[in-house]
C-alpha cells in the first residue's frame, strides 16, 4: 500500500497537492480523465476513465482521443487496452506519466514567479 509521501516523491512532488487522493484506503493520483495506481518499480497502472463519475464512463471518442496523443507523444511498451467507456495501460513509466499528465488531465504544481518573490522580500526589508 502506497503512502501519499511516497507518491510525493516518486512524482518529485510535480503534481498538485489536490492530484493526491486516498480511495478506498489507496493513495492514487487523480487527474480529470484518468486514475493513476503507483504498482512499484517505476510503474503505474493507468486507467482513462471519468473519476468524477465512474459508472457513466467517458466517450469512446474521447478514450480514443486521448490514447491516440499519448501514442503520438510516447513510445509505449506497454500497450493500451480499450474497454466500453474506459481505457488502461497497465504498465507506464513514472518519466512517460509526468510527460502525459496535461493529456490525462493532472494539474501541476503551482510554482511562485520569481519576480514577485523577489517584490515580496523587497517589501519585508524596506518595513524591517
Amino acid at each position: 500500500m502506497n503512502t501519499r509521501a511516497e507518491l510525493e516523491q516518486v512524482t518529485q512532488k510535480a503534481f498538485s497537492s489536490t492530484a493526491y487522493r486516498s480511495v478506498d484506503d489507496e493513495w492514487i493520483v487523480v487527474g480529470r480523465y484518468c486514475r493513476c495506481a503507483y504498482l512499484g518499480s517505476d510503474q503505474w497502472n493507468v486507467w482513462i476513465c471519468n473519476p468524477a463519475d465512474l459508472v457513466s464512463g467517458l466517450s469512446q471518442r474521447k478514450v480514443r482521443a486521448i490514447a491516440a496523443r499519448i501514442a503520438d507523444l510516447l513510445p509505449l511498451q506497454g500497450g493500451f487496452k480499450e474497454l466500453t467507456g474506459e481505457g488502461a495501460y497497465p504498465s507506464m513509466s513514472t518519466a512517460d506519466l509526468l510527460r502525459s499528465a496535461p493529456l490525462l488531465g493532472i494539474k501541476k504544481r503551482r510554482t511562485a514567479n520569481p519576480e514577485a518573490v523577489r517584490r515580496i522580500l523587497d517589501l519585508n526589508r524596506s518595513e524591517a
